[in-house]
């Protein structure tokens, strides 16, 4: 019976996609398609609810692909399309009355929060606009708040997404592979701060490492090699993630300004350990004036390990 339900629907679904046959359907043919869709969709509505939540229906799990992209959808209405990067006025009224198609899509708060930090993360990555920025780290806060009720939780975690990050490959709910993806590029901007960042954008760095440290579920870095370096006894999780941003970056920074003394050393006859120091000081005053300050405020030893690095870095080139 199944069989020949879905059968049914296939061929009255193909008369839908036909403009032709639609528009010369006789009213009593066209009645008939759409009762057959009905009474499909009300043997669906009536099937058994998998996880007891007010309002589910079949629908809700079953074509979740479909619901979440069409809702990203709709949440991009509330972009101003003549000012790249800026919400338009009427975004608060928008999201209210986006509510209304929870119940048919099987939105709940939690998926809403997450999809929308997602939709505000993706145009900041676009357009470099720190509002949208500090509007996504607003949404994840609201994320953390959620109580987890069983039934929900269950809810969420039938969304399964395929993931790939930090090394591994694996699966996740909706959210938390949103969360992930937004936590990735970051994280991969934090690792090379000299490279991306200036005292022109700091508040953009600022915002930034709120974001990562707020969307690591586990914020332990198996970078052996980094915590070699300045690391001190009784180090909490967020610290030890700053600390390896501060080594990784400084690497980074080191490397191209390695690179940078040696070319410059061959167009110029000059010592390249000379031109390297100079290239070194000018990291250094960078960090101190634009990026220790920031790190300082979740890592007081931030300062320290910036300076212990460059020591370090300087001093093999004198071996």
């Amino acid at each position: 019976r199944e069989c020949s339900m879905s059968e049914t629907l296939r061929i009255v679904l193909s008369k839908l996609k036909n403009t032709e046959d639609w528009v010369v359907s006789v009213p009593d043919g066209r009645i008939e398609v759409l009762t057959i869709i009905e009474r499909y969709n009300t043997r669906l509505s009536a099937a058994p609810k998998k996880f007891g939540l007010k309002g589910e229906t079949y629908h809700w799990t079953q074509s979740y692909h479909f619901n979440s992209r069409l809702y990203e959808k709709l949440l991009s209405s509330v972009f101003d399309m003549l000012e790249d990067g800026q919400l338009v006025e009427e975004a608060d009224e928008i999201l209210e009355t986006m509510k209304l198609t929870w119940p048919i899509l099987g939105i709940t708060q939690k998926l809403h929060d997450a999809l929308y930090a997602w939709a505000l993360f993706q145009k900041f990555a676009q357009t470099g606009e720190i509002l949208l920025l500090k509007q996504t780290d607003l949404q994840i806060q609201k994320l953390k708040l959620h109580n987890n009720v069983r039934e929900a939780e269950l809810y969420i975690d039938s969304f399964v997404c395929s993931v790939e990050g930090f090394g591994s490959n694996g699966t996740l709910n909706l959210v938390d592979s949103a969360l992930l993806k937004i936590n990735m590029w970051c994280h991969r901007q934090l690792k090379n701060y000299h490279l991306y960042f200036s005292q022109a954008n700091c508040s953009i760095f600022e915002s930034m490492l709120n974001l990562v440290l707020l969307t690591a579920a586990n914020l332990t870095d198996d970078d052996e090699e980094a915590m070699l370096i300045g690391t001190s006894l009784g180090s909490t999780p967020e610290s030890t993630l700053i600390h390896i941003l501060v080594v990784r970056s400084i690497q980074a920074a080191y490397k191209n300004a390695l690179i940078s003394a040696d070319g410059q050393s061959k167009a110029e006859f000059k010592h390249p350990l000379i031109l390297l120091a100079s290239e070194l000081k000018l990291l250094v005053e960078k960090e101190c004036s634009a990026f220790s300050p920031v790190l300082h405020k979740y890592y007081p030893e931030a300062g320290r390990v910036a300076l212990t690095v460059f020591h370090l870095l300087y001093g093999q080139q004198l071996v």
